[in-house]
């Protein structure tokens, strides 16, 4: 069975390719700014700039402040997972060390209640 890829803006505001059938869609078609079934072929020129794609009639451009936004954002996210990563780590060697504070033994059970460790 032949997949053909959708692009779509994504609710966080990401560009996604999404795969279909012939006969599939997606969710919320105002959402969907490229479908191989009608728009012919997403380039990979394309594919390469995900996250600052507009549509312009029948052609797809870039918008690099749109793209920048993106990425600043995946790499504030990523930088926000290290250094909960880092703390996390942090913490374990405190513990290890008997050296945790109260207040660190009261984050680290939180974050076991959150299910976030």
């Amino acid at each position: 069975m032949k997949m053909y890829k959708i692009v779509v803006n994504a609710p966080g505001g990401d560009q996604e390719i999404h795969y279909v059938a012939n006969s599939g869609g997606y969710n919320d078609q105002s959402k969907v700014i490229w479908d191989e079934r009608y728009d012919g072929v997403f380039k990979q020129s394309d594919e390469d700039n995900l996250g600052g794609l507009i549509r312009s009639g029948k052609n797809l451009n870039l918008d690099q402040s749109m793209k920048d936004v993106q990425t600043n954002k995946r790499l504030a996210i990523a930088a926000a997972k290290k250094a909960i990563s880092d703390n996390k780590q942090a913490m374990l060697v405190k513990l290890k060390a008997g050296t945790a504070s109260i207040s660190d033994m009261n984050n680290i059970l939180a974050d076991l209640v959150e299910k976030k460790i």
